[in-house]
């Protein structure tokens, strides 16, 4: 094990800390003593915890016992249990340890008593502070001694005033004019230990302790909006800091090293100053304002940044009539937002911004009656330039025919995109510029394809993405609407497997025994989808299905692995209230799944009464809108077919789909321009439906740099897997009207304010 250590070291030093590094073991014994088990799992928890911020925050405090069958760790808190469970931490414990050889024991988190623990740590710390403390006194009296002969002026200057009550004790002035530039607090961080420095920014948090030898440890946390920095100082009881939260200050000290918070790099203060200096407020001066009807405050686990005070304070501020607060799936800031408008004459609009299911999708999408068995099946796959369907190339189609569970036909072609294949996309398929060079282009391949597949039913896994390429070159190189029966084998997978949690095909492969040779290559992956299909179908033969109009709910829709439309839903009355309750209630308790409340379909209808339902054109990570679903997958039947279900759609600023958008060009948008036509789109497309459309910031935070602690929050949620996901700015901060108008000035003047 020490050797694999070296080994592991050596890869991360080489390669670079952020690769990460996986290894099998098999042991030659087949028994293991439980001092080596327990040393394994510190191991594997050790290396969690540098991977997971879940693991490194709940998993700091912990002690593992071993009994039969499972390997106990023992935590302080119940509710640190909980969130590890949650994160499925104690499964990727498990998964480790099979890559250490150990199979068979499973983890189980036990909440345990670790006072003698906790105790002995306290004790430490309070001996270091102490220590600390001494050395600082020592270091003063030095530089007292050294000052003794010096003036020290301490007026007022611009930008200072020494109005604290510090003590001077050992002749030490820790109120004296810090002379000198101040540095970014990102700077400091790449100082060594015991450099000295001085930085300056806005408190925004304040801590005490008291120390034995009648002393304070302040712990004042301090930004500049692009960073922030934990400072420390000692002063006399007697002689308590004057500063609050909110004010500016200017400290210079040495750069420390903080053992007892995870080494946190910190500034142990010398000198500090405060600074006469003002946040300035933001002002909405538009005559006539906006209404923002899509905020979330704290209530939106993991993402929102404000208490819902904070929020109404913000619109009372700007001088709104009205704000809406739409938490993620919950409604738990209604309260607060009551308590909150006392005494204002802001109206609180309350709302939700629900994870809706469509259990009324069908499994055959454009169904027919038609015998299975003799019904032909073209299951095919296609790689592209991208994930833009209104503008990427197909560069190859793979497919194989079916009939009566028979392969009876196959069709391969590269096809010549007529422009360049981006590093990415070559990668990920395999498909290289050469390969295409000489290859057709899809204007003399798409009508072979169309001839292939005759009349038969369509297969594929995560069919709309796929049909959105088809559909869009069909009707743009035959003139064609197309619109053949579908299957999406994803959708199947889900209900025919719902004990499963991950159905992507590599998956679905390997737990039904079946090979996947090439996976991103549509030859390769159009025949182990047809694979996987054939086992499907007879999952339905065997149930007594014999025609594919009975495919569709013949077997119950799993409500909590399908995909979710984003819905907002704000309450117009009692009624309204009464019935947004039930739906939440029925979300949490009946069909929560994959972290997610899921509201059906069919449930609201069913209680919309004194509802009003908005189809926001939302996208980030794991936050989809129905429609703006649909026109990403060149979906134009279905957006048309589905927009007089709601009640208005709400339109989004550019910056709210940076997570769409690759430098490469390969992403889901390949501009911003490209938003600016889809609003259009929806403008013109609600206005001649009669459906009323808005503008919205998506209000997670209130300042345009929160959108950090956004970052931070979603990090720490362990449901983040790249790092667009988390880093990305989507710009979600409340904008004042002047600035929500200039983002969808687009669409000329008048469009602007109407909406």
């Amino acid at each position: 094990l020490n050797e694999l250590d070296v080994i592991y070291e050596n890869i991360k030093k080489n390669f670079g800390k952020e690769i990460e590094v996986d290894f099998n073991l098999e042991f030659e014994e087949k028994s293991i003593k439980k001092e080596e088990l327990i040393n394994i799992v510190e191991r594997i928890i050790t290396r969690l915890k540098a991977r997971n911020a879940i693991s490194k925050s709940f998993l700091y405090l912990y002690r593992v016992t071993i009994e039969e069958g499972s390997i106990n760790v023992i935590l302080a808190e119940q509710s640190a249990i909980d969130i590890l469970k949650s994160s499925e931490i104690d499964l990727k414990i498990e998964e480790y340890l099979e890559h250490y050889g150990i199979f068979n024991f499973k983890i189980k988190f036990i909440c345990g008593d670790f006072s003698e623990e906790v105790l002995k740590i306290e004790k430490e710390r309070e001996q270091e502070i102490i220590t600390l403390c001494t050395k600082i006194d020592m270091q003063n009296r030095e530089m007292a001694k050294q000052n003794a002969n010096k003036q020290v002026s301490e007026s007022n200057k611009s930008g200072f005033s020494g109005n604290f009550n510090f003590s001077r004790g050992n002749s030490a002035n820790k109120t004296k004019e810090i002379k000198g530039s101040s540095i970014p607090i990102s700077e400091f961080f790449e100082l060594y230990d015991n450099d000295v420095a001085i930085v300056e920014g806005e408190v925004f948090s304040i801590e005490t302790r008291d120390i034995k030898n009648e002393r304070i440890l302040y712990t004042l946390r301090i930004t500049d909006n692009e960073d922030s920095l934990t400072t420390k100082i000692f002063v006399e009881k007697s002689k308590p800091l004057d500063v609050k939260v909110g004010e500016f200050i200017k400290v210079s000290g040495k750069k420390q090293t903080d053992t007892f918070a995870d080494n946190e790099e910190i500034m142990m203060i010398n000198s500090i100053n405060k600074l006469e200096r003002e946040k300035v407020k933001k002002v909405d001066s538009e005559e006539e304002k906006m209404v923002e009807l899509h905020v979330h405050s704290k209530m939106s686990e993991m993402v929102g940044v404000n208490d819902v005070s904070d929020i109404i304070k913000r619109a009372v501020a700007y001088g709104h009539k009205a704000v809406a607060i739409t938490d993620y799936g919950v409604v738990h800031s209604f309260p607060f937002a009551y308590k909150a408008i006392k005494g204002t004459d802001i109206k609180p609009i309350f709302g939700c911004e629900m994870y809706m299911v469509d259990d009324s999708a069908q499994m055959v999408r454009n169904s027919k009656s038609s015998n299975l068995a003799n019904e032909y099946f073209v299951v095919f796959d296609l790689e592209t330039l991208g994930l833009n369907s209104h503008e990427h190339e197909i560069i190859e189609i793979g497919a194989v025919k079916l009939q009566g569970g028979r392969i009876v036909g196959r069709f391969s072609q590269l096809i010549n995109p007529k422009k360049p294949i981006p590093k990415k996309i070559q990668e990920l398929t395999n498909i290289t510029q050469n390969m295409v060079e000489n290859e057709p282009t899809i204007e003399e391949v798409l009508p072979k394809f169309i001839e292939f597949i005759g009349d038969a039913t369509l297969v594929a896994h995560n069919a709309p993405f796929d049909m959105s390429f088809i559909k869009r070159d069909v009707k743009r190189i035959m003139g064609i609407d197309y619109s053949p029966s579908v299957i999406d084998t994803l959708q199947m997978a889900r209900d025919l497997y719902p004990e499963l949690k991950s159905f992507g095909l590599k998956n679905l492969n390997r737990v039904l025994g079946l090979s996947l040779e090439s996976h991103h290559r549509a030859v390769d992956d159009s025949q182990a989808t047809a694979n996987m299909f054939n086992i499907f179908l007879d999952k339905y033969l065997e149930k007594g299905i014999t025609n594919l109009n009975e495919i569709n709910g013949a077997f119950p829709i799993n409500v909590k692995k399908q995909d979710t439309s984003n819905i907002v839903v704000l309450v117009k009355n009692l009624e309204g209230l009464k019935n947004i309750y039930r739906l939440v209630s029925q979300a949490h308790i009946e069909t929560y799944g994959n972290k997610k409340p899921r509201v059906l379909k069919s449930q609201l209808e069913k209680y919309r009464e004194g509802l009003i339902i908005g189809s926001s054109l939302t996208s980030h990570f794991s936050n989809d809108g129905e429609l703006l679903n649909y026109y990403m997958r060149y979906d134009f039947e279905n957006i048309e077919k589905n927009i007089d279900f709601y009640d208005y759609i709400e339109l989004l600023p550019k910056a709210a789909y940076g997570e769409l958008y690759e430098n490469d060009g390969t992403g889901t948008i390949s501009s911003f321009e490209s938003i600016e036509t889809m609003n259009k789109y929806f403008y013109n497309l609600a206005k001649e439906k009669e459906v009323l459309v808005t503008a919205s910031s998506n209000v997670h935070y209130l300042e345009p740099e929160d959108y950090k602690i956004r970052s931070v929050l979603l990090y720490g949620s362990g449901n983040v897997f790249r790092k667009s996901q988390y880093m990305t700015d989507n710009k979600f901060y409340f904008r004042t009207t002047a600035e929500l108008l200039d983002e969808f000035k687009y669409l000329g003047e008048e469009i602007a304010k109407e909406i």
